[in-house]
């Protein structure tokens, strides 16, 4: 065969390949769970079956997206959006499993049961689940004030996780960390001690970590681990944490609007007054919102920043600031809180 003939066909492989995995990523609608573990035989990457396999199943959904940035196979994630009219969401509301995060978690406990060769009565399956299920929320309200969940000790905020950290890596260890960039430290540790630090401080089922998260505008566990490494990284290196930045910054990728504390509301304003963000692009990919807020009965309109607080102007004016750049914008900000 000529060389060219050859490398069409290498190429016509290519094509055929990559568009059969996304076709497989986006268009199969199972309609059970059986159904969705035949087809997740077939089409699951080698190595992402291995870690499915030998996964704690309170952790299997950290495995894959939006949970788990870092991995790029969406089937399940697109699966499990819950606001589509698919008959595998029917399916799942036929069985009372409505979030997203148990949809995933159950797909993926069939699934890890299929590929360990152990009965896939889906029955009992899910009954267990569900009671499981219950005795989590059971337990979630003392878990939120408790210092220890099942004898290992829960940090009260990210300061403490600095120092519950300092305890787990060895000087040596430090400076390692030390010389690598974030990126690389970061992405490393999310399914090393990322992992560990989501299934050991309870970040999936609630504990005192969460609540202080919660509370500062981050509710999600890939969220919190991400954080809580990053800042441990910064805090090493001596640099500023950064810490309203990098909530912006998960609240532009997640969708989420992380309003001020309501103990700064200005008079008149309130969750409901919020109508509007503006993102700008910040170094290393990072995003700062300002929030713009109407109060009707003074016709005034406020600007929120997560950092620098509130700035309030006449609703005539607004026009005006809404096209101000983000450097005057800053400054607004700035000279109104020196």
């Amino acid at each position: 065969m000529k060389p060219y003939k050859i490398l069409c066909s290498i190429f016509l492989v290519l094509i055929l390949t990559n568009t059969t995995e996304i076709i497989a990523q986006t268009k199969y609608d199972p309609k059970n769970l059986l159904d969705a573990t035949k087809f997740l035989s077939k089409h699951t990457p080698t190595y992402l079956k291995t870690r499915i396999k030998n996964c704690n199943k309170d952790s299997l959904k950290d495995l894959v997206p939006p949970w788990n940035y870092t991995n790029k196979y969406y089937v399940i994630a697109n699966w499990t959006i819950t606001n589509k009219n698919t008959r595998f969401q029917r399916y799942f509301s036929n069985i009372n499993v409505t979030s997203r995060q148990d949809q995933a978690s159950l797909i993926l406990q069939v699934f890890k049961n299929f590929l360990n060769n152990k009965p896939l009565d889906i029955e009992n399956i899910i009954k267990q689940f569900q009671n499981d299920r219950k005795q989590w929320h059971y337990k979630d309200s003392s878990k939120l004030t408790a210092d220890s969940i099942e004898g290992i000790y829960i940090p009260s905020n990210l300061n403490d996780c600095f120092t519950q950290l300092d305890r787990f890596w060895s000087d040596s260890l430090k400076n390692v960390i030390r010389n690598m960039s974030e990126s690389k430290f970061t992405a490393g540790e999310h399914l090393n001690s990322g992992m560990w630090i989501r299934n050991n401080w309870g970040l999936h089922r609630g504990s005192r970590l969460t609540k202080f998260f919660n509370n500062i505008g981050v509710s999600n566990a890939e969220g919190i681990s991400g954080i809580i490494i990053t800042s441990y990284y910064r805090y090493l290196k001596g640099i500023n944490i950064d810490l309203a930045y990098q909530i912006s910054n998960y609240s532009y990728y997640n969708g989420v609007t992380v309003y001020p504390p309501e103990s700064t509301y200005p008079e008149g304003i309130t969750h409901s007054s919020y109508y509007g963000t503006m993102h700008f692009n910040r170094k290393n990919n990072e995003f700062e919102p300002i929030y713009f807020w109407r109060n009707p009965k003074t016709k005034s309109v406020w600007l929120s920043h997560y950092f620098f607080g509130w700035v309030d102007t006449k609703q005539e004016e607004f026009e005006i600031k809404k096209n101000l750049s983000k450097n005057q914008l800053r400054k607004l900000f700035k000279k109104k809180h020196k």
